[in-house]
């Protein structure tokens, strides 16, 4: 069975969340969420797709020098 990781740092908050979903979709979704979150708190636009996610985060590590992230890992979960 596959899951999706949805692994958070905020640049503000220490630790990481991280979010487990059963599809790629439900990933994507949880990723975006806590993009806007990390984006709003930075009084910026919040972003649509995971596409704008990816390069708005690259900007903001990149240019802001913030140490924030969100990622999306495909695991196999094997079950006994």
């Amino acid at each position: 069975m596959k899951v999706y990781l949805v692994i958070a740092e905020h640049h503000a908050v220490p630790g990481r969340r991280i979010y487990v979903c059963k599809t790629r979709r439900r990933a994507a979704k949880e990723a975006i969420a806590c993009t806007n979150v990390i984006l709003n708190d930075l009084g910026i636009k919040p972003v649509i797709t995971e596409i704008d996610m990816e390069v708005v985060l690259c900007f903001l590590q990149d240019n802001k020098k913030l140490d924030c992230f969100v990622e999306i890992t495909e695991h196999e979960l094997l079950l006994d």
